[in-house]
């Protein structure tokens, strides 16, 4: 899959690894977008970068997608190369794009992280996107 692809609808990039603590905490709102979003207007795509040397099992990834019900594609990015090519240097954190492939609006960390309200701003602005 090339986000290109994607062009015409809102996508939402996120990077996470699965041993991440604030990446687990952000999970159930990506699987909310996901799950509600209609899919023909945005799509949900992510790269697991590893933290620890753990990381790179790349069945782990695999059986930790699966046991936390990530049904969208996850690029497994050993190489940091997508994490590089986005300058990313957080985890976790999700990317906004709009319809014409630029990147809009970002969150880096935990969206809900001490009443920040990330995942409300964040869903707002989808839906905005979507709008245009």
């Amino acid at each position: 899959m090339k986000l290109s692809e994607l062009r015409g609808k809102v996508v939402i990039v996120n990077f996470w690894t699965y041993g991440c603590i604030n990446c687990i905490r952000n999970l159930p709102h990506y699987r909310k977008w996901h799950a509600q979003l209609p899919r023909d207007r945005a799509a949900m795509v992510a790269f697991h970068t590893p933290e620890t040397e753990a990381e790179f099992d790349v069945t782990k990834i695999k059986r930790a997608a699966k046991e936390k019900s990530l049904d969208y594609p996850i690029a497994v990015d050993n190489q940091k190369e997508n994490w590089s090519a986005w300058g990313n240097s957080v985890w976790p954190s999700v990317y906004l794009i709009d319809k014409q492939g630029y990147v809009r609006y970002w969150w880096y960390g935990e969206l809900n992280w001490q009443g920040a309200a990330g995942e409300a701003k964040m869903l707002e602005r989808v839906y905005q996107l979507m709008r245009e």
